[in-house]
């Protein structure tokens, strides 16, 4: 069973400056290419933004999950980011996101890909965990509750 863990490391997490919706992908952007599973990121962020044309992936719960599927990337990465304030995403409940979650996808990574949404799912439906997650204030913070 894959978990964040695996495919979440401590220096792709970081606290948003952003309060819009493609001001906070770009730095999300920023964030991810530094994977070594990524080896076109302008391939990748064009999977994006085709899969956000489609629906919006801010979906409930205050959290948006970027995702793009591309052959462009190798193998299953994350980043994660926590809004310094809430960030206006066209979320599905029209509520502003405070976490966002981007998952970058390849070819052959999709069991990998939804079973690591179903944790970020998980997490968030558990009111303590999201409690200490709102809470936290450094990257490594989340890291440490993202990973336990």
């Amino acid at each position: 069973m894959a978990k964040l863990s695996d495919f979440l490391t401590p220096d792709r997490i970081k606290i948003l400056a952003s309060a819009d919706k493609s001001s906070a992908l770009e730095e999300m952007f920023e964030l991810i290419a530094s994977a070594p599973q990524i080896k076109d990121i302008n391939a990748f962020r064009k999977a994006v933004y085709d899969r956000e044309l489609q629906m919006s992936t801010g979906i409930g719960l205050g959290i948006a999950i970027p995702h793009g599927l591309s052959e462009a990337v190798t193998g299953l990465a994350i980043a994660a980011g926590k809004g310094a304030n809430p960030i206006q995403f066209d979320s599905l409940d029209d509520e502003p996101v405070r976490f966002i979650f981007m998952i970058a996808v390849g070819p052959g990574q999709m069991r990998s890909y939804l079973e690591c949404l179903a944790e970020i799912v998980t997490v968030f439906k558990n009111p303590e965990l999201r409690a200490k997650l709102l809470a936290a204030k450094e990257p490594a913070e989340l890291y440490k509750i993202l990973s336990s």
